[in-house]
């Protein structure tokens, strides 16, 4: 009988991460080719690893809501600012929101200003 101990669970986790990184980093070039063109793959490859980082600072944690927020930290340049504007600091600080909220204000607050 197989057992699976911790160290198989971190290998699988560890695997499935890496395969996270490299499809996006594929999402990215063709979708936002433009956006990404300057970057290379390792470059490409280290910025979605320090987005999918952050999201989960902020409770950002499914797939699709990972992805749409390295989508928005591609075309959006405040995102990527080491010191975020009080309106995206207050949205991604402001405690025991849901990750999906977050992403919500977020998107909100980029495309119309904070717009409810």
């Amino acid at each position: 009988m197989l057992k699976i101990t911790s160290a198989h669970i971190t290998a699988l986790g560890e695997q499935q991460a890496r395969e996270f990184v490299r499809r996006m980093a594929l999402h990215l070039r063709e979708v936002f080719g433009q956006e990404v063109a300057a970057l290379g793959e390792k470059q490409l490859r280290l910025f979605v690893e320090k987005v999918t980082a952050r999201a989960e600072e902020w409770g950002i944690v499914e797939e699709q809501h990972v992805e749409r927020l390295l989508e928005l930290f591609v075309c959006y340049p405040e995102l990527r600012s080491s010191n975020l504007t009080a309106s995206l600091n207050n949205i991604v600080t402001f405690p025991d929101r849901a990750g999906a909220q977050v992403l919500r204000m977020l998107e909100d607050e980029l495309w119309f200003g904070g717009a409810d």
